[in-house]
């Protein structure tokens, strides 16, 4: 997905989906904040969700 994220939408996403995150996958998601890579975040965050099974707002799975 080429859409370019915004720091906001990654953040939102990244919070929603942590809590389901397993502690060994977390440098993951900490290395791209860090970097402020938040497309890379975003979609982090969107596969992260499919695998846990976490719902995520309409809203932030098309922006």
């Amino acid at each position: 997905m080429a859409v370019m994220e915004s720091r906001a939408v990654a953040e939102q996403l990244r919070d929603l989906v942590l809590p389901s995150v397993p502690d060994e996958d977390l440098d993951y998601f900490e290395a791209a904040a860090e970097d402020e890579d938040w497309a890379h975040l975003a979609q982090l965050s969107r596969e992260a969700a499919q695998a846990y099974g976490v719902d995520l707002p309409a809203e932030l799975v098309a922006a």
